[in-house]
């Protein structure tokens, strides 16, 4: 199994000495940047799979580090914060993170996630940059939607459903995966979020969300993109 390099960028050393440990027995080998321009020096000499962005110092400088960082690179990007406010899980999303934790979390956790979003990665680069369904246009590149030549807007968390369901299309999702991959393992016994989002993706894109022709219910499954 080939090694899979991550950079952390801020948070003390020091402190993630046990993830360290983690880390490399989990196949993964953890590279410390104490702020972003190191991390961005440390990207182009390295080739990560991932990037922790650990925005709790003031020198890594917040979200806006962030958007700094995706506005140069495509490496996914894991947000560590001790910031509960979902007006800032939503910004991060907007500036480009692929996941955002709060902390505390395990080691085992974060291994997790991090694997997960590495893989969801990889995969996209193999899939199509559009998706296609009658009159609905996805560009997952470019993450919007058309719908009859309009724009349609959505939320991150909105186009991140769509997105992998459309990514997966014809094929039922369940539940417990779109509650884990765009809520997180926190919320995997509460599938009203699923439901609520998916009933405002129909608003927005069917002819007529109770009799819906793209967003398609499989009861006691999940749900499926047409």
């Amino acid at each position: 199994m080939s090694i899979q390099k991550l950079i952390l960028i801020g948070g003390e050393e020091k402190s993630y000495e046990l993830l360290d440990i983690h880390m490399e027995l989990s196949g993964y080998d953890l590279i410390f940047a104490h702020n972003v321009d190191t991390g961005l020096w440390m990207v182009e000499q390295n080739n990560p799979d991932l990037i922790l962005l650990d925005i709790g110092l003031p020198e890594v400088g917040g979200l806006e580090s962030c958007r700094r960082l995706r506005e140069k690179l495509s490496v996914p990007i894991i947000i560590l914060s001790d910031r509960k406010d979902e007006l800032d899980v939503l910004q991060a999303f907007k500036l480009g993170a692929d996941d955002y934790m709060h902390r505390p979390f395990s080691s085992v956790e974060l291994i997790a996630r991090a694997g997960a979003v590495i893989r969801r990665s990889a995969n996209a680069k193999s899939l199509p940059e559009q998706v296609v369904s009658g009159d609905v246009v996805i560009d997952l590149e470019r993450k919007h939607v058309i719908k009859n030549g309009q724009r349609v807007e959505l939320t991150p968390k909105e186009f991140r459903l769509l997105e992998i369901l459309a990514r997966h299309a014809n094929n039922t999702i369940p539940i417990g995966r779109l509650l884990n991959e765009v809520w997180g393992i926190h919320y995997n016994d509460d599938p009203h979020f699923v439901k609520q989002y998916i009933w405002n993706l129909r608003k927005k894109l069917e002819g007529n969300p109770k009799d819906p022709q793209h967003l398609i219910t499989r009861r006691g499954f999940g749900y499926l993109f047409k």
